[in-house]
């Protein structure tokens, strides 16, 4: 086998497994949540369609944290109780809108502040984590 091939495995593997470390928690979220839905296709694409505006909010969001940070001269714990306010709040909308306008998937309203809470927790925790890792 050359070079080649096994960077292409390996590369396929390796993607794979972090699509579903990624997708797998994300549907048991949503299966808390509540969620009804017509075929697994669907929950797959709700996903995406979460996942990509929540990534384009976030960077909206970090830019506006530090914004507000800045000009008001916040402590890191103001900073970070004001980011996970309004990843919160991002969350929670993006969930709304893409749920009401993907009619493959279903979420009550309830379900939609349970999910965007398990979503804040699981970046809350995956931050923690890293933030550990970088002390060492």
């Amino acid at each position: 086998m050359s070079d080649r091939v096994l960077k292409v495995v390996l590369y396929s593997i390796g993607s794979t497994l972090l699509i579903l470390i990624i997708t797998i928690p994300l549907i048991a979220m949503l299966w808390i949540s509540g969620i009804q839905y017509h075929s697994r296709w669907n929950i797959l694409f709700f996903i995406t369609m979460i996942t990509i505006f929540d990534l384009l909010a976030e960077y909206i969001g970090r830019m506006a944290v530090d914004g507000f940070a800045t000009l008001f001269s916040w402590t890191s714990k103001k900073r970070l109780l004001f980011r996970y306010i309004l990843d919160f709040f991002m969350t929670l909308l993006i969930t709304h809108f893409v749920d009401e306008y993907f009619k493959g998937v279903s979420l009550s309203t309830g379900g939609e502040i349970i999910f965007a809470i398990l979503i804040l927790l699981f970046t809350a925790v995956l931050e923690m984590n890293t933030n550990e890792e970088k002390e060492a």
